[in-house]
């Protein structure tokens, strides 16, 4: 009876100690269907996202695996229209169980039957270096979904055959080889795509957990990386219910991240309308965000949902324009700035999930430019330019018409009754006027006995003949002519006072 005692309590020291279970994660806040977050971003229709579930099947796992067909089942019943699925076995190398399928409302059910008895492929080994390989190149490929879902139940015991690349010797649950290469891979593959990755801790009967593989995982595909210890169905259950809300939390994570103004010209500034359409988006694009506190360019504007944006006409008043003698195009550029507080929409579906939806303080711009023509035209230079010369032409003639002297022309004939004709060319006088005196004697200049004074007055082109009567008694073409400025022809003019008679020709 001792000896048995011996026995059983030596056996049950080398017994390995149980794998510790690691408490639940909280519920998320707000259960699926109340949160409005989900209806938020399913209404924008999200780019489809893909399902892989990685059961090792190595072993005594493939009998875990199998038990867990039906709840996995159930979950496809959750997943959205438009998303794919795909059910791979993972033991020596990784196998399509069930090649990655769309889910409709037509084949939702035959996919779900056909998970439930699906015939997966067994082997002793378990190769997680190939299995984490194969989920890079298919999680990277360019037919992969901007979104995808990475569930891997199992031990995580890297135990391959000698056979594999990616082992690096040994017996039992070993590191991986090449592992620095495969996270390499998938870091330099992920352009804008999201991954969540879910590892399911399921101990198979006969061994353990094996941490150094699920940090491995976690190295490979850092981030968003959770870790379940539980059964797969347990898990399945809880999952089944908050599915819809975890399917876009990626998204709206991303956005909340992605949270900018953005502005775009619509309509472009002229000179004769100086008013700008700008189009302002916040960057996102499944959550709306509502801006207050708007000012674009110091003024005020209403409140507005950015959904997933909005527009506005901007006032850009020109700056007077500067003095150009010659045509110059000027280019001027008139900055656009708008600021505001913004918060991200649904505000409380978020609050609900850890996300803070307010983004104060946002800001943007942009610079429209106008051109505009200054100075004169070149058909204005030309005509100012036929002006001036004719202008300087005419100023040139006045100029001479004015400097030149006025001289009597012409020939004076004059006699005293009862005396001899006498005659006088005028050409031979110097400047007028000319007067003649009592006596009937032409002298230069004006006299103090002055009857008649003639005389030639400067127009603007040419001259005019005046005789200026001085005293009474004068006719002008036989003609009485009071005294005063009488106009004349400078020639057949006669002039008689007294017994005197002048005649200019």
């Amino acid at each position: 009876m001792l000896l048995a005692l011996l026995l059983l309590e030596s056996a049950l020291a080398n017994k390995p100690a149980p794998t510790p279970v690691a408490p639940l994660p909280p519920p998320v806040p707000m259960e699926t269907g109340a949160n409005p977050l989900v209806a938020a971003v399913m209404d924008q229709k999200p780019a489809p996202a893909d399902w892989y579930f990685v059961f090792d099947t190595s072993g005594g796992m493939l009998a875990v695996a199998e038990a867990a067909r039906p709840a996995l089942a159930k979950l496809v019943q959750q997943i959205p229209d438009g998303d794919r699925i795909a059910v791979v076995a993972m033991h020596t190398r990784p196998s399509d169980a069930l090649p990655l399928s769309r889910i409709d409302p037509v084949n939702r059910q035959t996919l779900a039957d056909k998970i439930s008895t699906l015939d997966l492929t067994s082997a002793k080994d378990a190769d997680l270096g190939g299995g984490l390989s194969w989920a890079v190149h298919h999680l990277s490929s360019d037919t992969a979904a901007p979104l995808s879902f990475l569930v891997i139940v199992g031990p995580f015991c890297h135990s391959p055959s000698i056979a594999s690349d990616y082992d690096s010797g040994g017996r039992g649950c070993r590191p991986i080889r090449g592992l620095d290469k495969i996270a390499q891979t998938w870091a330099e593959s992920q352009q804008d795509r999201l991954l969540q990755t879910t590892l399911i801790e399921v101990a198979p009967p006969d061994g353990v957990i094996d941490p150094v593989g699920v940090d491995a995982v976690k190295r490979v595909f850092p981030g968003a990386t959770t870790v379940e210890a539980q059964p797969f169905s347990t898990w399945a259950a809880d999952f089944q219910q908050r599915l819809p809300l975890q399917r876009v939390l990626p998204l709206a994570r991303r956005d909340a991240e992605k949270v900018k103004l953005s502005l775009t010209l619509t309509t472009a500034p002229t000179e004769e309308r100086p008013m700008a359409t700008v189009t302002v988006s916040a960057g996102t694009a499944n959550l709306a965000v509502h801006l207050s506190n708007v000012l674009v360019n110091g003024v005020r504007y209403a409140n507005v949902d950015l959904r997933p944006s909005a527009s506005w006409e901007v006032p850009l008043p020109l700056p007077d324009a500067t003095t150009h003698f010659l045509p110059t195009v000027e280019k001027v550029t008139l900055p656009i700035v708008v600021t505001a507080d913004g918060e991200l929409l649904p505000a409380e579906g978020l609050e609900a999930v850890g996300i803070d939806p307010k983004r104060p303080h946002l800001s943007g711009s942009l610079s429209a430019s106008v051109s505009r023509e200054l100075g004169p035209t070149y058909l204005e230079i030309t005509t100012l330019s036929v002006l001036g010369v004719i202008f300087a032409a005419l100023g040139v003639v006045y100029a001479q018409v004015r400097s030149r002297k006025v001289l009597l022309e012409g020939a004076f004939s004059y006699r005293r009754i009862g005396q001899v004709r006498r005659s006088l060319d005028l050409s031979t006088l110097s400047e007028a006027p000319i007067c003649i005196g009592l006596d009937g004697e032409l002298a230069l200049g004006r006299k103090a006995d002055a009857v008649v004074i003639i005389r030639m007055i400067k127009r603007s082109v040419g001259a005019d003949a005046e005789i200026e009567v001085v005293k009474p008694g004068v006719e002008i073409n036989s003609r009485p002519a009071a005294p005063g400025v009488h106009k004349v022809h400078a020639g057949a003019t006669s002039i008689q006072f007294d017994d005197f008679r002048l005649t200019w020709e």
